[in-house]
C-alpha cells in the first residue's frame, strides 16, 4: 500500500511535490496502489518511484519525469501522458486504452503485457523496449520509434504504423490483421510468423507470413476482391511500352498505345525522359514483372538498353523489341536477344505499317510464346506425375517380393 505522509504530500500539489524529492532525494517514494484517478500530475517527478497497481485514470500526466519508475499494473485508462519521460521505466501489464501518448519516452522500458488498446502513440519512442505480449490493438502507432524493439507475441491488429520505424526491432508471432503498415522503416528487421488472419475469429484459420509488407498486400488481397480483379488485371492484360518519346515520334507511341487498347490490352507508358539512375532500373524492373508482356523501342540507343540489360536476364517475360528501318541494333543488345523470351525484333517502316503489324507480328508472337510456356508447364507437370506413379509402382513391387521371401 502507499505510504500515507507520501500520498499526502502529493495530494498537497505538484510543486510541493517536487520540492519534497528535491530535498530528500534519497527517499524512494512509495505511491503503490494509490487512487490518482483525474489529479493534475503535470510536470510532477516520479523518476524511481513506486507506482504498482496505482490508478491514474483519467489522469494528467504531461511531461512528467517517470524515469526508472515501477508502474507495473498501473490503470492509466484515457490517462494523458503526452511528452512524458518513461525511460527505463517497469510498465508490465499496465493499462492504457484510450490514453494519449504523444511524444511519451518508453525507451527501453518494460512494456510486455502492457495494454495500449485504442491510445495514441503518435510520435512516441519505444525504442529498444521490451513488447513481449503487449496489445496495440486499434492503437495510432504513426511516426512511431520502434526501433530496436523486441516485438514477441504482441497483438497489432488494426493499429496504424504508417511512418514508423523498426529499424533492428524483432518482430515475431504478432498479430497483425488490419495493420496499416505504409512507409515503415524496416532495415535490419527480423520478421517471422506474423499472422495476417483475425486473431477473435476462432474458426479462421491461421495465415502467417514472415514481412510486414507483404502481409499488409495479402491481407488486401484476401479481403478485397476489387483488388484481386486488379491483380488479375495486370498479370493477363497489362502491357509496358519503353522507349524516349519525343515530340517528332510520339505519333508511334499513340499509335501503339491506341492499337492494344483494339484487343482489350492495357498499355503503360514508361517514357524516359530523364537520365538513367537506380531508381529507374528497379521502377522498370517492377513495372516489367506485373506485365503480360513488353514491348521496347529500341530506336534511341541512348535510352532502354540499360534497363533491358539489367532486367531481362532475370525476369521471363516476352519483350518485342521494335526498331524503326534505317536504324540498327546497338552492340550490346545481342547479348538481351539470346534470351528465349526476347522475340524477334520487329522493324516498321512507318506508323501505318507498325499499326496494321501489330495483330499478327507483335501480339500474335507474343501469346503464341505465352501459350507455348503453359503447354510445356502443363506437360513437365504430366511428366512429373507419370514419374511419380511409376516410382510408386516400383517401390510397391519391391515390397511384393521382398514379403514373399
Amino acid at each position: 500500500m502507499a505510504d500515507p505522509e507520501h500520498l499526502y504530500i502529493l495530494k498537497q500539489g505538484v510543486d510541493v511535490w517536487n520540492r519534497w524529492r528535491k530535498n530528500y532525494p534519497e527517499i524512494v517514494p512509495d505511491l503503490s496502489n494509490a487512487n490518482l484517478q483525474k489529479m493534475d500530475l503535470e510536470w510532477v517527478n516520479f523518476e524511481g518511484a513506486n507506482l504498482r497497481n496505482a490508478i491514474l485514470t483519467e489522469a494528467l500526466v504531461i511531461d512528467a519525469i517517470c524515469c526508472a519508475a515501477d508502474l507495473s499494473g498501473i490503470v492509466a485508462r484515457s490517462a494523458n501522458f503526452c511528452g512524458t519521460n518513461l525511460y527505463k521505466a517497469n510498465l508490465h501489464k499496465a493499462i492504457f486504452d484510450d490514453a494519449l501518448l504523444l511524444q511519451t519516452n518508453f525507451e527501453n522500458a518494460n512494456l510486455s503485457e502492457t495494454d495500449f488498446q485504442d491510445a495514441d502513440l503518435r510520435s512516441a519512442s519505444l525504442r529498444g523496449a521490451n513488447l513481449y505480449m503487449a496489445d496495440f490493438s486499434g492503437a495510432d502507432l504513426r511516426e512511431t520509434d520502434l526501433s530496436m524493439a523486441i516485438i514477441n507475441k504482441a497483438d497489432l491488429s488494426g493499429a496504424n504504423l504508417s511512418g514508423a520505424d523498426l529499424s533492428g526491432a524483432i518482430l515475431d508471432d504478432c498479430f497483425i490483421y488490419a495493420t496499416a503498415a505504409w512507409d515503415v522503416q524496416l532495415r535490419d528487421v527480423k520478421q517471422s510468423n506474423l499472422i495476417i488472419t483475425n486473431p477473435y475469429n476462432l474458426d479462421e484459420p491461421n495465415i502467417t507470413v514472415d514481412n510486414l509488407e507483404v502481409a499488409q498486400f495479402i491481407y488486401l488481397l484476401l479481403h478485397n476482391p476489387k483488388i484481386r480483379r486488379v491483380i488479375d488485371t495486370i498479370t493477363s492484360k497489362v502491357v509496358l511500352i519503353l522507349g524516349r518519346f519525343t515530340p517528332e515520334r510520339k505519333a508511334v507511341l499513340d499509335a501503339v498505345r491506341d492499337e492494344l487498347r483494339n484487343y482489350n490490352l492495357v498499355p503503360v507508358v514508361f517514357d524516359f525522359k530523364g537520365p538513367d539512375s537506380r531508381d529507374v532500373l528497379e521502377t522498370v524492373g517492377t513495372l516489367i514483372r506485373m506485365s503480360h508482356f513488353v514491348i521496347a523501342d529500341i530506336t534511341d540507343p541512348v535510352v532502354v538498353r540499360e534497363e533491358l540489360i539489367e532486367n531481362v536476364p532475370h525476369i521471363e517475360v516476352p519483350i518485342q523489341p521494335l526498331l524503326h528501318v534505317g536504324s540498327g541494333e546497338y552492340q550490346t543488345f545481342k547479348h538481351i536477344k539470346k534470351h528465349p523470351w526476347v522475340l524477334p525484333t520487329f522493324y516498321y517502316q512507318d506508323i501505318s505499317h507498325l499499326k496494321d503489324s501489330l495483330k499478327d507480328y507483335i501480339i500474335k508472337p507474343v501469346e503464341d510464346m505465352i501459350e507455348g510456356k503453359k503447354l510445356e508447364k502443363a506437360e513437365m507437370k504430366r511428366l512429373e506425375e507419370e514419374n511419380r506413379k511409376l516410382r510408386e509402382e516400383i517401390e510397391e513391387l519391391k515390397r511384393g517380393k521382398s514379403g514373399s521371401i
